[in-house]
């Protein structure tokens, strides 16, 4: 099931956003909402996972984070990630984040925070609610990191306060988890 990557960020070079109400394959229990579709142009990744979609989705990430933050969203599919390079990502995420899966190649996951102050702190022009209700939705709903069938992932800079589960491990057809934390932070 594809799920939406949201977050707030600061500072587009190769995107623009282009916010749309999606009908995900699977029923939500909100809305969702795109401002980045890694599907479409400028991005065009492949969801058949033929192709290698790392540019196209890391590009997504970096036009939302640059544009000052929205939601990257990845229709239900299969997205060859050949090599997992994620950084400087920050935001608040109400249910789930980032999650990865299957991966058996090395990947690099850099400075990257969780934290419900990014939205709280937006302004009304975001609808924002205020911190102490996103901290108790998420400490009762959310879930920072889910990580599963890896191997040779290398985490440093992981920050994440006020989840019900700050990094969730499940288990895979293979192994469950076999990465390297370098530097985390869960408050």
């Amino acid at each position: 099931m594809a799920q939406p990557v949201t977050f707030m960020a600061t500072n587009s070079s190769f995107g623009h956003q282009t916010p749309a109400i999606i009908n995900p394959m699977y029923a939500a229990e909100d809305v969702v909402v795109a401002d980045y579709v890694v599907t479409e142009v400028p991005y065009r990744a492949d969801s058949t996972g033929v192709q290698d979609s790392t540019a196209a989705i890391q590009s997504a990430l970096y036009d939302c984070y640059d544009s000052g933050g929205g939601t990257v969203y990845l229709p239900a599919g299969n997205y060859l990630v050949a090599n997992t390079i994620v950084k400087n990502v920050k935001g608040t995420v109400l249910y789930r984040s980032a999650v990865a899966y299957n991966s058996s190649d090395v990947g690099t996951w850099e400075n990257i925070t969780f934290n419900n102050s990014y939205w709280a702190n937006a302004g009304a022009a975001y609808h924002a609610p205020n911190l102490a209700t996103l901290n108790n939705w998420t400490r009762a709903n959310g879930i920072a990191f889910t990580f599963g069938d890896l191997e040779w992932e290398q985490f440093f800079g992981l920050a994440c306060s006020d989840y019900l589960y700050g990094i969730n491990i499940v288990a895979g057809a293979r192994i469950s988890f076999c990465g390297e934390f370098l530097w985390a932070n869960y408050l």
